[in-house]
């Protein structure tokens, strides 16, 4: 979970937090800004060989606020959610075994290939791996 304003100005893609590697099993939560200053979530979960981009472009947010938004995985099911409600989700079918990520490599307000900069503030970040 991760407590965010983004401004209204920011670039079109921003990930605001990087968990995982750059090109394998990686979590990703992010936001897309329109135009006119409203956002919607993207999350990006890729793990044991399986990845899923999940974003709707009609769930709109005002930017220039604070907000919770949360990436959620139980092993059978990606979802995300805004201010405790969930916008996004999809089935997920990973092999037996699988691990969780490990959390030791993470980037907040960019993505760790330094790109996709964040513009806002991030007040807090809560990494759990509990359902």
């Amino acid at each position: 979970m991760v407590e965010f304003c983004p401004e209204p100005d920011g670039p079109a893609e921003q990930r605001f937090l990087h968990a995982g590697t750059v090109h394998q099993d990686r979590a990703l939560l992010e936001l897309r800004m329109n135009s006119d200053g409203r956002w919607y979530l993207d999350v990006y979960l890729s793990i044991a060989g399986w990845s899923c981009a999940l974003r709707d472009s009609s769930r709109l947010h005002t930017a220039g606020r604070w907000y919770s938004a949360t990436l959620a995985f139980d092993g059978r099911e990606l979802s995300g959610a805004v201010d405790g409600v969930t916008e996004l989700r999809r089935a997920a079918a990973l092999p037996d075994g699988y691990s969780p990520l490990s959390g030791d490599h993470c980037s907040i307000g960019m993505r760790q290939n330094q790109v996709s900069f964040f513009r806002g503030a991030i007040r807090r970040i809560v990494w759990s791996t509990e359902p």
